[in-house]
């Protein structure tokens, strides 16, 4: 009995780690989507935990993380949006206080630019040598 204890606790603490990356990931991807959507640029390409407790859903006791994430609108300014996931779920999206000023000034709607997705593998003209790996994003 006294040698399971640890393994347990050790079992726990790899799978909070493991689920805590995950829902850091789908956090990430959703706030860049969204941004690209809107026509922002999403800054520092990821987001911070800001908060972490238990929630009551129906369908039992899940964890509920709330992340917090920068974009910018093409000005100076930096603003903060939050994203909040239920278990591996996007709960809510906000961000915030930016408004969409375009729209506001012409008086009619605009719909938000369309950005390129980026390429997976770095052009064929620079080359990565020496102790440089290129990043590549996982398929």
């Amino acid at each position: 009995m006294e040698t399971l204890l640890p393994v347990v606790l050790a079992v726990l603490a790899v799978w909070f780690w493991l689920d805590s990356a995950r829902a850091r990931e789908i956090a990430t991807e959703r706030a860049r989507t969204e941004c690209r959507r809107r026509g922002l640029q999403f800054l520092d390409e990821t987001v911070a935990l800001r908060r972490l407790r238990l929630r009551t859903t129906g369908g039992g006791v899940r964890l509920q993380r709330q992340f917090a994430f920068d974009f910018n609108d093409g000005t100076a300014a930096r603003y903060t949006g939050s994203i909040r996931l239920v278990g591996g779920a996007v709960d809510e999206l906000d961000i915030g206080i930016w408004e969409d000023h375009r729209s506001r000034e012409a008086g009619v709607e605009v719909a938000p630019p369309v950005v390129p997705p980026r390429a997976a593998t770095p052009p064929a003209d620079i080359e990565c040598g020496g102790n440089v790996v290129p990043l590549r994003r996982r398929q």
